[in-house]
C-alpha cells in the first residue's frame, strides 16, 4: 500500500511540477512560424488584392506600410491553412510598398515569420 502511495505521489509531483501555469492554460510543446512563400519579397507589379502564400500553418497575418508594423497596424487578419486571398472590400492602394508576415499563434504568443516581406503594387 505504501508503494502504491509513494507512485502516486511521485507521478502527481511530477506532473504538477512540469504541468501548466494554471489549470484553464495549455503547454505548448512546440511552435513552429510559418515561412513566407507570395508574394515574394521586393515583388513589384503586384495585384491590388493579392493572395498570400506561406509554408507551415498559420492563424494571423499582418500588413502594413512599414515594417515595424506598430501601432496602428494596417490590417491584420486571422487566418488558417497556407493561403489567404486578401477580400476585394479591402483592396490596396495603386503604387504602394506593403510589408507582410505571418504569425502561429499558442496562448497569448505569437510566433512571427523569421522574414518579413515587402512588395510593391501595380500602378
Amino acid at each position: 500500500m505504501k508503494a502504491k502511495f509513494l507512485l502516486f505521489f511521485i507521478v502527481f509531483f511530477g506532473l504538477y511540477m512540469n504541468g501548466c501555469e494554471s489549470p484553464s492554460e495549455s503547454k505548448a510543446t512546440s511552435v513552429t512560424p510559418p515561412s513566407l512563400v507570395s508574394p515574394i519579397n521586393g515583388a513589384t507589379n503586384v495585384s491590388r488584392l493579392p493572395n498570400f502564400q506561406w509554408t507551415g500553418s498559420a492563424t494571423k497575418l499582418q500588413l502594413d506600410v512599414n515594417d515595424a508594423f506598430n501601432s496602428p497596424v494596417f490590417k491584420e487578419y486571422s487566418v488558417s491553412g497556407t493561403t489567404f486571398q486578401l477580400p476585394s472590400s479591402e483592396m490596396l492602394n495603386p503604387n504602394t510598398f506593403y510589408y507582410w508576415r505571418a504569425g502561429n499563434t499558442s496562448g497569448t504568443n505569437v510566433y512571427w515569420s523569421a522574414d518579413i516581406f515587402h512588395f510593391q503594387t501595380e500602378p
